[in-house]
């Protein structure tokens, strides 16, 4: 049975339906399009012939070869008739494999996608009218089935592929949720009928269906890699140079044969940008019919809003998961960002609207020719209302949390729970403490701390400070001193920064030669041609990091006696009768935040070291995804993959079971268990890679709102001795 509406629900859908004034003539078609969907069609039907026959070519080569060269053995005797059959057996094992890797392609299935969130008729009446009469408005076939996720996005697409495509207007509309939550009546409509103009497009929605095939299976043969790689590397490897090299030689030929794919892969992208360009624009015609060339401009806008929003709500997901918890209303979230941006990303969004540009592969022409494009139209629209577009649904709460639940399933898998799931306004206001926590960072240190440097902890709990009087004196003279050490201390910070980045290198020269790589002089900022060389060059970096962490001491002795001195003011009866907060801020110091910076400063030279050698493995990774394949990168890989794992078992046992210092779903979390909840397995590169990532990540986020919390409370303090949060220093555009 269908939900039944109530008066107001029955009220807001005739005037929804009524407020589309009348059908609109059909568009139209460019000779611009018609030449794309010409040119598209030839050259996409084209480009799998041309694979199919390469194939067939080499086939008959290997056939060739197979039938003709047989008779290398008539004239060959002894130890001649093994090199023989080298040559002869060689070239064809390789050429067979070749034809296989060339012919599986044609065989092969993308993955299967998740399952959407649909939507149903008779639970959601007023928005399946408003489409079905969209669609009318247009003469565009309706949808058989609308979709909605959690994407800033809606598309058009047909249910059932190739099936569909070939015989029926069997399609679907899939909705982004945050568009609903984010845009108006007239806003969203104008999106819908964007993709109700594709709908309308027909043939060129077939056509373009096939090219967005054929190019995304080129893509995916190209770069996609299954047990067949896997095995035939294995084989070369692990194999007696004398039968190796037949398989190295196979490896040559499917290689050859990528590189022939990813030929065809440019052109067929080159094709398919160009008509499905076309087809934009087409379809923005029908947007602005709809919603009037003026609302072309505020729609896009407000779309690019809506992405960035989009992934900043993700960026708060990733930190509250961090903590074990999950955003109740995550289309809410993108809203609330979107409302709430920086003035410098709305500064850059019109940049790029007003400057952006179209290459020469892009699926979409650039928001600038887009806007022009609807502006010429002139079109006054056919829609007027600007009242939000969640009136087009019964429950949105409801739709909402389904795609929400549909979502977190798909990307956390069996790690998602329902009771994860906290209330989007603790996320924001997490979100927002932790802004508040770094700005006083960044203020009271003035921009001058580093991971990079211990910050000892002078005690373990807070002492029982009380005011003398002269409190708010001696921190005016700590804060001159420390505004007039700036330049100078971001100096200091910028050798600090310059030496660890030389030190890297020195690692990564390191790893090329064990690996058995050369190393030209001219590879990194230094010579690091040899092992002599990386040792000598490592004992000058090291002497001008102590030098300029000397210098770093000396600032960082005026950022602790100013910290602790405020710090250690919690206690202070007067303080905490003016600031009732400050009674619970002494506790947390003492039960939480003290503790877990402690552990974190005895550990944080071991942590340094895990992170300079783990950065081995990361190195090898990135050159074994670059194509640079060899038997030392493999046995350094092997190495670093055993003593990854060991190194992150050590570190955690020092770090002990610390309670961790801030909000988490689970209450007995520990600081070993943020950092790493799991040892990663020898045997699995995806895990050793994440493990370490979780590490080094972890950890100093950890340190750095461990700071900004102890930093926002001894700001506190100042205040109420008269003297308010020091200006942010802008950075130097030299150290940009």
């Amino acid at each position: 049975m269908g939900r039944q509406m109530t008066d107001e629900q029955q009220v807001r859908r005739e005037k929804l339906l009524a407020a589309i004034e009348r059908k609109i003539d059909p568009v139209r078609t460019p000779i611009q399009y018609k030449f794309a969907l010409l040119l598209s069609a030839f050259i996409m039907v084209l480009l799998p012939i041309i694979y199919v026959a390469i194939a067939c070519a080499f086939a008959f080569v290997v056939y060739y070869h197979a039938i003709h060269s047989i008779g290398i053995f008539n004239n060959v005797r002894g130890r001649g008739v093994i090199a023989a059959a080298v040559i002869y057996i060689g070239p064809l094992i390789a050429g067979v494999t070749a034809v296989m890797f060339m012919l599986k392609p044609l065989f092969s299935r993308a993955p299967k996608p998740n399952l959407p969130t649909s939507l149903s008729r008779d639970d959601e009446p007023i928005l399946f009218q408003f489409v079905d009469k969209l669609c009318d408005t247009f003469h565009a076939p309706r949808p058989k089935r609308i979709d909605v996720d959690c994407q800033v996005n809606a598309s058009a697409s047909f249910h059932r592929g190739w099936f569909s495509m070939l015989l029926g207007n069997d399609l679907v509309l899939t909705i982004g949720l945050p568009l609903i939550t984010g845009m108006t009546l007239k806003q969203f409509g104008g999106i819908l009928a964007h993709e109700f103009g594709h709908f309308a497009q027909g043939g060129g929605m077939r056509l373009s269906y096939i090219v967005r095939t054929v190019s995304h299976w080129f893509t995916r043969v190209v770069y996609e890699r299954d047990s067949w790689d896997v095995n035939l590397e294995r084989w070369s490897k692990e194999n007696d140079i004398r039968i190796g090299v037949i398989f190295y030689l196979a490896r040559g030929c499917v290689w050859l044969t990528r590189r022939i794919l990813w030929v065809l892969m440019l052109i067929g992208h080159s094709v398919s940008g160009l008509l499905l360009r076309q087809m934009e624009f087409d379809a923005d015609r029908h947007e602005v019919r709809f919603s009037g060339s003026d609302e072309i401009e505020p729609t896009t806008r407000r779309l690019h809003k809506l992405m960035v929003a989009h992934n900043m709500a993700f960026s708060d997901v990733s930190l509250a998961y961090r903590e074990g918890r999950l955003a109740d209303d995550l289309i809410r979230l993108v809203a609330l960002n979107a409302d709430e941006l920086p003035e410098k990303v709305e500064q850059y969004i019109d940049t790029q609207i007003s400057e952006g540009k179209t290459g020469w592969l892009d699926t979409h022409p650039c928001d600038r020719e887009r806007i022009a494009s609807g502006l010429k139209e002139n079109a006054a629209g056919v829609f007027h209302l600007d009242a939000p577009a969640t009136d087009l649904f019964i429950d949105f709460v409801a739709v909402s949390h389904r795609a929400k639940v549909s979502m977190y399933r798909s990307v956390l898998g069996k790690e998602f729970r329902e009771d994860r799931l906290q209330p989007t306004e603790e996320i924001v206001a997490t979100r927002e403490a932790e802004k508040k926590a770094s700005q006083a960072l960044e203020s009271y240190c003035q921009n001058g701390w580093t991971p990079l440097h211990a910050f000892p902890v002078p005690f373990t709990e807070l002492p029982h400070q009380q005011f003398q009087g002269d409190e708010a004196s001696e921190f005016g003279r700590l804060r001159e001193s420390l505004v007039a050490s700036v330049a100078q201390q971001r100096q200091t910070l910028e050798r600090i920064g310059k030496a660890d980045t030389e030190l890297s290198e020195c690692v990564r020269a390191t790893l090329l030669l064990d690996a058995d790589y050369k190393v030209p002089a001219t590879t990194f900022s230094r010579n690091l041609s040899s092992k002599s060389l990386i040792t000598s060059e490592c004992q000058s970096i090291n002497s001008g990091w102590a030098n300029a962490t000397s210098d770093y001491i000396v600032f960082q002795g005026l950022f602790q006696q100013r910290l602790w001195k405020a710090v250690g003011l919690l206690n202070d009866s007067s303080l905490q009768q003016a600031i009732p907060e400050t009674r619970s801020w002494a506790k947390e110091c003492d039960e939480k935040l003290l503790p877990a910076l402690q552990t974190l400063m005895e550990t944080l030279p071991e942590l340094m070291k895990f992170r300079s050698d783990s950065e081995r493995f990361l190195v090898c990774l990135q050159l074994l995804e670059a194509g640079n394949e060899s038997e030392g990168l493999y046995r350094e890989t092997r190495k670093s993959m055993t003593e990854v794992p060991q190194q992150i078992r050590r570190l955690l046992n020092s770090i002990g079971s610390v309670p961790y210092p801030f909000q988490h779903l689970e209450k007995e979390m520990t600081i070993g268990n943020y950092l790493c909840n799991e040892i990663p397995g020898i045997d699995n590169p995806g895990e050793v890679y994440a493990a370490i990532n979780s590490v080094v990540d972890n950890f100093v986020e950890l340190y750095r709102r461990i700071m900004g919390r102890l930093c926002q409370m001894a700001s506190a303090v100042e205040e109420h001795c008269g003297l308010p949060m020091l200006p942010v220093p802008e950075p130097e555009e030299s150290s940009q």
